[in-house]
């Protein structure tokens, strides 16, 4: 008996932790989908607020959004004559020089008419002697004209930077002292 005794103690000292733990998750049995599902019944309100105040969040802060417009233009530049220089490197020149030159953004704002100009984007067009004028701003129309200006001063810029070089080596050429042809010895 005294046997018998000690293995009831025994099965009663293992089942009490168990139960505990039972007791601590507030069920006697594992959760079960059914569980969670009455959770999500009885919470359905709280969830169906987030789901509205998110909702109407989003859309109350897409349409405050500004709209912004976007219009590229393409401009061909003919490649240097330094051959030193890669093409790659000089299509990046060109791109940096047209897209932070002071004096290619007056002659925007002067042929748009306007003071502020809309940002704008160039890069070179990969594998390619391209470079692409990219403009973004509040309306379209605004967006392409701002994109083709840009384009169209950059490419008047370059002229005269060329004609510039070319007129300065014509008078580098003329001012040097003419050298009278030798006669050859026969």
């Amino acid at each position: 008996m005294c046997g018998v005794e000690r293995g009831s103690l025994g099965s009663q000292a293992m089942e009490r932790p168990q139960r505990k733990q039972m007791e601590l998750r507030g069920t006697a049995q594992p959760s079960t989908l059914r569980d969670y599902l009455q959770v999500a019944r009885r919470r359905l309100w709280i969830i169906l607020a987030v789901v509205v105040l998110t909702t109407a969040s989003a859309a109350f802060f897409s349409v405050r959004q500004e709209k912004l417009y976007e219009a590229s233009a393409q401009l061909l530049v003919r490649p240097g004559i330094d051959a030193s220089t890669s093409p790659d490197r000089d299509l990046q020149t060109q791109a940096d020089v047209a897209s932070s030159s002071a004096e290619v953004a007056q002659r925007v704002r002067d042929a748009l008419g306007t003071s502020t100009l809309p940002e704008i984007e160039v890069t070179p067009k990969t594998d390619s002697d391209i470079l692409i004028f990219t403009s973004i701003a509040e309306s379209p129309g605004l967006a392409a004209n701002a994109a083709t200006a840009y384009a169209v001063q950059f490419r008047a810029f370059q002229r005269e930077l060329v004609t510039a070089d070319i007129l300065e080596e014509l008078v580098d050429v003329e001012a040097r002292p003419e050298v009278a042809d030798e006669p050859e010895d026969h």
